[in-house]
């Protein structure tokens, strides 16, 4: 078959998007099918081509000039700030245009996040039957972030509705995710074993640190971390945890977390939670393998590479039962599992684990042994080549005009108001 992936983001990005990308075009390559990457470029407000890469059967589309154009345009349109509709819409027209542009390709399926709505430009009668990928949606997420309720959450809200509600298949990679998904959007929900690969060796640091890794966002569980930490400051003072990941204006009033993290905590705040920031992949593995153990303390996740990536690594897994990936792991054998939103829990689970060595060997064996017999190719791809035949076998004809469901935000009353509003910001000095 030939797949194409439709994303915003692509590895060596951090992240599990850009993880996942890079699991199922390695996987769908080796056992046969060529996988089209289609992102958008990588450089902001330059109007270069396209770029198009081939490794094997593995093409990598960059969208530069199309997702530029479509980006200043739509711009006007909105208030600054937010969670950046203009970004997704820009996306979406981009990608539209190239796959029905495009001739080299008889491209069988198209798998698309379901982030951002992404999925409602590409299904038309012309193009490909659309399976949209659960990792997380912006409905999901924004009751647990801190969301404003704007144009920008409305228009993204309602182009994942119309996504979910035209995609032939939507698979979810974990029972959490999918029984969400299924709540949240009245619709059947496929699940399938997520793609992973081992990581190639890794070479460990001397660092015996304890990590966790992800970005500064709530549904990470770092505000239970802070708080976990809080309780564990009188009792071990001069216990460290690091964290690995990027910053995020997540907090309310839609400050960066680092800065309302410093204000909130500030008796534990890169103090005993030394936040590392965002590092290369490589890197990050390299600390996980050199770590004592690997904290995953999420309030809620569809799923969490993490988890793998430290079980593959050898490591032991502090998880809470809002990852995703806990429904792979079993307490006190291949992980040691907290209820989540808990921070008396996380606090007493992280010094268990620190005090207790035997019990950190026998899971992070368990961990391994659970992820070499359960993430092999065949049990991967297989069953995610029959969800693909299936969207094709039950190809529909999209339900909704798209451009008329646009026609009222891109108006020249919201155009003039926007452009009057930003005028006054500027000489405003706002």
């Amino acid at each position: 078959m030939i797949i194409c992936i439709a994303t915003d983001t692509l590895f060596p990005r951090t992240g599990g998007i850009a993880s996942f990308n890079h699991h199922i075009s390695v996987l769908l390559e080796k056992e046969g099918h060529t996988v089209i990457l289609l992102a958008p470029g990588e450089v902001d407000g330059i109007d270069a081509a396209d770029e198009i890469t081939r490794a094997g059967n593995i093409i990598t589309v960059k969208l530069q000039a199309t997702f530029q154009k479509h980006y200043r345009d739509w711009i006007q349109y909105f208030r600054p700030g937010g969670f950046d509709a203009p970004y997704w819409i820009a996306l979406g027209y981009a990608m539209r245009e190239w796959l029905l542009q495009q001739t080299e390709f008889s491209i069988d399926v198209l798998e698309v996040s379901d982030y951002g709505g992404l999925g409602v430009f590409l299904t038309d009668k012309n193009l490909p039957p659309v399976v949209l990928t659960g990792h997380g949606s912006f409905k999901q997420y924004a009751r647990y972030n801190y969301t404003r309720d704007d144009d920008h959450a409305r228009m993204i809200t309602m182009l994942e509705d119309l996504s979910f509600a035209q995609a032939e298949k939507v698979i979810a990679h974990s029972p959490l995710d999918q029984q969400d998904l299924r709540q949240l959007f009245k619709r059947d929900i496929d699940i399938a074993l997520i793609p992973f690969t081992k990581p190639d060796t890794i070479k460990p640091g001397e660092s015996k640190k304890v990590i966790t890794a992800g970005g500064l966002q709530p549904i990470k569980g770092i505000y239970q971390m802070a708080e976990a930490l809080e309780l564990l400051r009188d009792k071990v003072p001069d216990f460290r945890l690091n964290w690995i990941g990027n910053d995020t204006y997540l907090a309310p009033g839609q400050q960066k977390m680092s800065t309302y993290l410093s204000k909130k905590y500030p008796g534990v705040w890169q103090q005993n939670l030394i936040w590392e920031n965002e590092i290369p992949a490589q890197q990050t593995l390299e600390e996980m393998a050199a770590a004592s153990f690997v904290v995953i303390p999420s309030y809620f996740e569809t799923f969490n590479y993490t988890a793998l990536e430290a079980a593959s690594l050898n490591k032991p897994i502090l998880i809470t039962a809002g990852a995703g990936a806990v429904a792979h792991f079993k307490h006190g054998e291949s992980a040691w599992i907290i209820p989540a939103n808990r921070p008396k829990a996380l606090a007493e689970g992280i010094m268990f684990l620190n005090e207790s060595p035997e019990t950190r060997s026998t899971i992070a064996a368990g961990a391994n042994a659970m992820v070499t017999e359960y993430f092999t190719p065949g049990k991967i791809v297989q069953p995610r080549i029959e969800l693909y035949l299936d969207a094709v076998r039950q190809r529909k004809v999209p339900g909704s005009d798209l451009l008329h469901v646009l026609d009222k935000w891109h108006s020249g009353r919201r155009k003039t108001w926007h452009g009057f509003r930003n005028k006054v910001k500027k000489i405003m000095g706002r």
